[in-house]
């Protein structure tokens, strides 16, 4: 969105396989789903979704909506409404309306989607539908009317928890700290350690990323790394035998792997410790 525009609004009418995968922003985003279902992903929840439904997504919240290709309409598309707002739009409204401020600075401390309950929701379709066809300046009545009904007291629920889920997130960390210590000899695949922890491939991937800042991949290749290192410098094992043992199946893709992220081949660490 560009920098001198506080909202935007997007129609968003394609086959399902267009839709756009797994993203996040620094932006509000509003989502009306008029034409379509399916599975999404916001943070680490995954829920199915049905036409009718509006979503709130706040900033920085990985989401995905992945539509099935059996509810689509006669050009065999799905159809969806967004307006994105970014968090200076909203202290403009609170700046503008005093009478918003209170409800808007509550509203601007959610870091959890919220799934509106059904007749708010019909509300807020219908004035996301009434702004087709609108330039943006026609538009800003109509943002401030939303803003209006999404900052309601009650006016949905959560549908992602991330407040509450700071202990589940925890231990969900440290089962997967136990699983890699007691598995990373061995040859396993993430659908093993998703399943571990209760989740599907998908999910975990999202929720790992999201807590830890890295993919899982990246975080089981590191402590990989780190065992081969406590194994050359403790042990008498032969390069490939430290490949293996330490979870890798491929020596030439260890040793190229080692050297990058130590700047040294495994023989030249072992002789310099």
């Amino acid at each position: 969105m560009e920098e001198s525009k506080p909202f935007k609004y997007i129609e968003v009418h394609l086959f399902p396989e267009e839709q756009i995968g797994l993203h996040e922003n620094d932006l509000w985003e509003l989502i009306y789903v008029r034409q379509g279902q399916g599975t999404r992903i916001i943070a680490d929840k995954v829920s199915p979704f049905k036409a009718g439904e509006v979503t709130l997504i706040p900033p920085h919240v990985p989401n995905w909506y992945q539509y099935n290709k059996s509810d689509v309409d006669k050009e065999g598309k799905i159809c969806s409404f967004s307006v994105f707002f970014s968090a200076d739009f909203l202290n403009r409204c609170s700046d503008t309306f005093p009478e918003l401020k209170e409800r808007i600075e509550k509203f601007m401390q959610l870091d959890s989607a919220i799934e509106f309950e059904k007749k708010l929701a019909q509300r807020i379709c219908s004035v996301l539908l009434s702004m087709r066809g609108m330039d943006d300046m026609q538009r800003i009545s109509q943002m401030v009317h939303l803003v209006v009904l999404i900052t309601e007291p009650e006016a949905g629920y959560s549908i992602t928890e991330r407040k509450k889920s700071v202990e589940r997130e925890q231990k969900l960390l440290n089962d997967v700290e136990v699983y890699v210590y007691c598995n990373a000899q061995r040859d396993f695949k993430l659908e093993h350690i998703a399943k571990h922890v209760g989740m599907n491939r998908t999910s975990f991937c999202v929720f790992f990323k999201r807590a830890t800042g890295k993919t899982f991949i990246t975080y089981l290749n590191e402590y990989r790394m780190e065992l081969a290192c406590k194994l050359l410098r403790e042990g008498n094992l032969s390069i490939s035998e430290v490949c293996f043992k330490s979870g890798f199946n491929d020596v030439p893709y260890f040793n190229r792997t080692f050297k990058k992220r130590y700047g040294v081949s495994p023989t030249e660490y072992r002789n310099q410790n």
